[in-house]
């Protein structure tokens, strides 16, 4: 079972199926690493943390985490960002353990992973593709450390008094992660103390975005990302603003898995375009023809002119007469 000296099978289909043919270019470069990783193995479920796939794709992490919020948006991948495991949902129903010990290998792999909540979704999965390893998945963790109760109990089933929190792992001989203990709690999660005010704003909008899967470490990387690349930009603003158009009458209606993160990054990088594109209209008007600088030359001027310089030249341009045209321009050449 392990990546060494095995090959995977990947469909044909996968080039013609209309869900990849939306992706972007990058998406569908990352879905096929996914599934090629030397990190990955049979079941598709696998240790991988985000510098291993910034190193083997030569990619920045900006870049990585756009394309897989949109693998995730499709449902073609899902990541666990605090135990740092990847699941590709199509690997086991294209290549399912074919015979019993592709079944124990299959067990044995996800037995060494990192406790995840993906582990119970890997077990839905093998419901239909290979109802044997479905079943030898739940016998190994109901009696092997239980290392799905954090993924199939609720937290008022783990502990009768929220208010008791103790350590919720222990070590386990047999691999180098912590296996959670039953009936225990985690500490919840602690915004940073350096958490400006508007990153604090802009965080509470995104955590109100209906259908958003809000992860507090996640969506505050983005917000940061977001401010040192668009800071003319009000992002409360801009934000309302894509909400207010993706649900509205112009929205295309087949984009029901589309995320929220890409939506705003899209929409972030519309506004700048708009905004660029005005700012050099607005130029034009002051240093176009008929103002009788040409435009290199007003240019070079603007940083020594006075003030209202321009709005006189703009009224000599347009008919306002001797009078309000700015000393040292003349229609001589």
């Amino acid at each position: 079972m392990t990546p060494a000296g095995r090959y995977y099978h990947i469909s044909p289909r996968f080039w013609q199926d209309p869900r990849v043919r939306a992706w972007s270019e990058d998406a569908r470069t990352l879905a096929l690493y996914l599934r090629t990783s030397p990190h990955g193995n049979m079941v598709g479920l696998y240790y991988c943390p985000l510098p291993y796939m910034t190193a083997d794709l030569q990619w920045d992490e900006a870049r990585l985490l756009a394309a897989l919020e949109e693998l995730v948006g499709a449902g073609y991948a899902r990541y666990d960002y605090e135990s740092q495991v990847m699941l590709v949902s199509d690997a086991l129903v294209d290549d399912p353990p074919q015979n019993p010990n592709q079944v124990k290998g299959a067990v044995a792999v996800v037995r060494q992973l990192p406790p995840t909540p993906l582990q119970k979704t890997l077990i839905e999965i093998a419901d239909k593709a290979c109802p044997a390893l479905a079943t030898a998945l739940r016998n190994r963790f109901d009696t092997v450390s239980q290392l799905l109760r954090k993924g199939f109990e609720t937290v008022s089933e783990a502990s009768t008094n929220p208010s008791e929190t103790v350590s919720n792992t222990e070590p386990d001989s047999r691999t180098r992660f912590p296996v959670p203990v039953p009936g225990t709690r985690e500490e919840p999660e602690k915004p940073p103390p350096d958490l400006t005010t508007q990153e604090r704003e802009i965080l509470k909008a995104l955590e109100d975005l209906p259908g958003h899967p809000f992860r507090f470490e996640t969506d505050l990387e983005f917000v940061r990302r977001w401010l040192i690349r668009f800071p003319t930009l009000d992002l409360l603003d801009e934000i309302d603003r894509c909400y207010t158009w993706w649900t509205g009458p112009k929205a295309p209606r087949n984009t029901a898995k589309a995320n929220w993160r890409s939506r705003i990054r899209n929409w972030l990088q519309k506004q700048e375009e708009i905004r660029k594109e005005r700012g050099a209209r607005e130029r034009a008007q002051i240093s176009g023809p008929g103002t009788g600088l040409a435009p290199g030359r007003a240019a070079q001027a603007g940083g020594s002119r006075p003030p209202g310089y321009y709005d006189r030249l703009i009224a000599a341009r347009d008919g306002a007469g001797e009078k309000a045209r700015p000393p040292g321009v003349s229609d001589e050449r």
